[in-house]
């Protein structure tokens, strides 16, 4: 007789494939609870979705993950997929805050893990405090990952060290004759060729944008399609470094622009002027931001998305009216999907 506990694995894992992108949109914990149901559902669940998304803060978590991971492989366990990795409070320069490794990681926690999940790792975030640089063994790690398809870099700063917001350091101020921020990003995307997703919404580079271009050459990023960037009211990346990023990707059609920084958007024009004819989605955190590419075509545009309140829909949609970025509109049936703030909470409204 069929019973729930004896259901066959293609079909158990297409329901919790289903419960988890639920419960990870609410925030819930139902498909964990799930583990209690049989031991069949525990070595499923425990092999394709505990570790699914992994977050590491510190060196000391890290440690006792591997521990545990290894112990439970060596009982007959099947290995866990990990497929979103993120590893974040990287300390790279300067003497640590915790000896103790519960407040921060570094390199060989990265490169552990990017080790143990290298065959399932699809997307990954590296978060660091301060200042972004990799070793190049640790860059080399990242360009082998064959199932790669989102790169997220996070630069945060720690209190005592957010004066080198807006400062430059040059390659000899490096400790460990470490890449700058900008060649480090450069590397790592030449390493790295097969993601589409390159998020630099954290990416806020201490040393000059300008050796982006010096860094990056000729070469071509065919294959990332998607780009979201944070445009805040301070040290973004330089309108220079923005334009060499451009020329660099021929085949993107996402662009995604987020922060408050919009009175100051008008450093991004040059960016969209060189995505016009390529650009299929544009999303905006504030409408805001479309002040400054009114007067642009985009042939080949079909959503674009903005966040705003309900009270400022219809006066923005009056105001852009008539403008040659409007006239895309009526040419390309572009879905306008605006994302209605309403006391802190969100809500969806869609126009054609």
């Amino acid at each position: 007789m069929a019973t729930i506990a004896n259901i066959p694995i293609d079909v158990l894992l297409l329901i919790f494939d289903h419960l988890d992108h639920k419960t990870e949109t609410e925030g819930g914990k139902d498909i964990a609870a799930c583990r209690f149901v049989c031991r069949k559902w525990a070595n499923l669940l425990y092999q394709h979705h505990l570790y699914r998304r992994i977050l590491f803060k510190s060196s000391d978590r890290v440690m006792h993950f591997i521990r545990a991971v290894s112990s439970q492989s060596l009982n007959g366990l099947a290995f866990p997929i990990c497929l979103h990795l993120a590893v974040e409070r990287i300390w790279t320069w300067g003497p640590p805050l915790d000896r103790f490794g519960t407040a921060q990681t570094k390199f060989l926690d990265l490169d552990a893990l990017i080790d143990l999940f290298s065959d399932t790792i699809a997307e990954l975030t590296i978060g660091v405090t301060n200042f972004f640089t990799l070793p190049s063994a640790t860059i080399e790690r990242i360009g082998r990952l064959k199932r790669l398809r989102a790169l997220r870099i996070r630069i945060g700063f720690s209190s005592k060290k957010k004066h080198m917001r807006g400062l430059e350091f040059t390659s000899d101020q490096i400790p460990g004759g470490l890449p700058t921020d900008s060649e480090c990003l450069c590397k790592l995307l030449k390493a790295a060729q097969r993601f589409a997703t390159l998020d630099l919404g954290y990416f806020r580079p201490v040393c000059s944008a300008k050796t982006i271009a010096f860094s990056l050459g000729n070469h071509e990023f065919s294959s990332i399609t998607n780009l979201r960037l944070a445009f805040k009211e301070t040290g973004n990346i330089t309108q220079d470094g923005i334009v060499s990023m451009s020329s660099a990707l021929p085949n993107l059609k996402l662009l995604a622009i987020w922060g408050n920084g919009f009175n100051h958007s008008q450093d991004l024009l040059p960016i969209f002027e060189t995505f016009s004819n390529r650009l299929e989605v544009i999303q905006f955190s504030n409408h805001l931001f479309l002040d400054n590419i009114l007067d642009l075509h985009f042939p080949k545009l079909r959503v674009l998305r903005f966040y705003t309140r309900p009270n400022e829909v219809d006066i923005y949609i009056h105001m852009i009216s008539g403008t040659p970025f409007f006239a895309t509109f009526s040419t390309n049936s572009v879905l306008l999907d605006v994302i209605l703030i309403t006391r802190g909470k969100k809500s969806q409204a869609l126009w054609k």
